[in-house]
């Protein structure tokens, strides 16, 4: 049997007030940032995909966006040719995470 225990906490904090505060929570953000791993992207084809888009078109203002082909071209300048990681592929590093769901059992 192996036991697990998730605290939820609503409020965490991450002060740093002792040695064990700097050891643990300086390795939680590290491995946390790792484990996301936010694309590096180009702010200012952002910024430009976002006026596009809200600037009004004929008094009418563009909600739905630019054609398919149109947004995948520009996510694509955005992030500098690199696809986001596909839901569901494991990332690159988990640090002292450890994946628990799905799993061959689940």
């Amino acid at each position: 049997l192996k036991c697990w225990l998730i605290e939820v906490n609503a409020s965490p904090s991450l002060a740093r007030d002792n040695p064990l505060d700097f050891a643990v929570k300086d390795r939680l953000v590290a491995d946390t940032l790792q484990l996301v791993a936010p694309p590096y992207f180009d702010r200012a084809v952002w910024a430009e995909m976002l006026r596009a888009r809200l600037e009004p078109r004929g008094g009418v203002r563009l909600i739905k966006g630019a054609p398919a082909a149109e947004f995948a071209d520009e996510l694509c300048a955005m992030l500098h040719g690199e696809p986001p990681r596909l839901y569901g592929k494991m990332p690159a590093h988990l640090g002292l995470y450890e994946r628990i769901a799905p799993s061959p059992l689940w």
